[in-house]
């Protein structure tokens, strides 16, 4: 198996159907962590949908690698039974939030991450690196990174916000902890574009709360058959903001008919808005 990471160019939008809550249309979560994820499922129908209109490859190759394609309805009414499909050579695991990016008062955004989330990936990608493990007041930074990323009073090195992180409504005493720099520089090798200068550890409990209350939501109308606005018809939709990573594994890929590194692909709904435009990178040698 191999690593790929994902990282949003676009706000991204994976749902899972209508809410039951104040949010109309939430993203796909993990059961346990509550965490955004992108369903296997959905990557690999990206991926199919790249393969036969970008590179315009033959059925026969689709088939081989992402298996038969779903019957249409006039397949299934002229079969007596179910259509016989194939299986793919291809397998596609979901992909698995690695970091989210964070409004923050001094550097404009962080990527941030917790323990947790970097223990996952590492284990997948073979990393032996220590895990930065900061208290739950604490937000731990890289060296040489602690004076773009943390607040200074005028300057100086005391003071009451001296050594503080901003992250939306909440103040993190920064620390400054090498492992981060190490796992910085190992994210750094799956691309240029990712913003590891901008990569901040914080506790798992910070993490999930930004999980669930600093994604994005936007407020729309809905729009009746005729392209006219309904009246009083607002929902709400929730996305994952650009610079959002995760990481999935692949096995049994065929380069040819696969992104190379730093191509970009659509995924998700709501494409004709502008979201779900992703860009895919894979560990350099």
């Amino acid at each position: 198996m191999t690593v790929r990471l994902l990282q949003a160019v676009t706000s991204v939008r994976v749902g899972e159907g209508k809410g039951l809550g104040a949010m109309d249309l939430p993203v796909s979560r993990e059961r346990h962590t509550r965490w955004p994820f992108l369903p296997g499922s959905s990557l690999k129908g990206a991926l199919r949908s790249r393969a036969e209109v970008l590179l315009s490859a033959p059925p026969a190759a689709l088939t081989s690698l992402f298996g038969s394609p779903p019957p249409t309805d006039g397949e299934r009414a002229l079969a007596f039974d179910e259509p016989e499909l194939e299986m793919g050579s291809l397998r596609v695991s979901a992909a698995t939030l690695l970091a989210l990016p964070v409004r923050s008062l001094q550097a404009t955004f962080v990527l941030l991450t917790c323990p947790t989330a970097l223990a996952r990936f590492g284990r997948a990608a073979g990393m032996d690196v220590s895990l930065p493990t900061p208290r739950i007041d604490e937000a731990a930074v890289a060296p040489g990174t602690e004076a773009r990323l943390a607040l200074r009073d005028r300057g100086a090195t005391t003071g009451p916000f001296a050594g503080t992180v901003w992250l939306e409504d909440l103040d993190l005493t920064a620390v400054v902890i090498d492992a981060v720099g190490s796992w910085a520089e190992g994210l750094a090798g799956y691309g240029d574009d990712i913003p590891t200068d901008q990569l901040v550890v914080v506790h798992d409990d910070v993490f999930a709360h930004a999980c669930l209350a600093w994604t994005e939501h936007r407020t729309r109308n809905a729009m009746g058959l005729d392209g006219v606005v309904k009246p009083r018809a607002l929902f709400t939709v929730e996305s994952l903001p650009a610079e959002t990573l995760w990481w999935l594994l692949l096995e049994g890929e065929d380069p040819d008919l696969l992104p190379v590194d730093g191509e970009t692909f659509t995924i998700g709904g709501h494409q004709g808005v502008g979201l779900g435009r992703v860009a895919w990178f894979g560990r350099t040698p």
